[in-house]
């Protein structure tokens, strides 16, 4: 089975902007919401590709 995925990846709108590091992402979410296992296992699939 061969997916050809040229077209697709011509209209996806791409994210220029880099990735937060961990240690400085933990301090932003330290306020806001706690996350729990099941939290994360839910929203898994909600995760747009």
């Amino acid at each position: 089975l061969y997916i050809n995925y040229r077209g697709l990846n011509k209209i996806i709108k791409k994210n220029y902007f880099t990735l937060l590091l961990i240690s400085k992402m933990l301090n932003y979410l330290v306020d806001l919401i706690k996350f729990t296992k099941l939290n994360l296992k839910d929203a898994y699939y909600y995760i747009k590709i």
